[in-house]
């Protein structure tokens, strides 16, 4: 049994698995907005009501990852999903050249 077709296919189906998680998100986020704002309670003292956002990202060039982030807290999570995501494509790269 060749191993590549199952890795391709495996890929499309967690790319079509992440679009409809970012979709089914948002959704979920735009009705507790729409709820929030029906019951007048848009004057509270959390993040999303004064704006701020947090976040960051890992961007891979070739196998160096350049890691940022919002503040320190996200970042150092960033530098861990890099490191994982580093481990998990250097086991996948053993496994297809038949190391492992």
């Amino acid at each position: 049994m060749l191993i590549a077709p199952i890795l391709f296919y495996a890929g499309i189906l967690l790319v079509f698995i992440g679009i409809i998680g970012i979709v089914a998100y948002t959704l979920i986020l735009a009705s507790r907005r729409t709820q929030r704002d029906n019951q007048g309670g848009g004057e509270t003292e959390d993040k999303s009501s004064k704006g701020e956002v947090e976040g960051g990202g890992v961007i891979f060039i070739g196998p160096l990852p350049i890691v940022f982030g919002s503040n320190k807290r996200i970042a150092k999570w960033m530098v861990i999903a890099a490191i994982l995501i580093t481990i998990v494509l250097v086991i996948e790269t053993l496994f297809v050249l038949g190391v492992v």
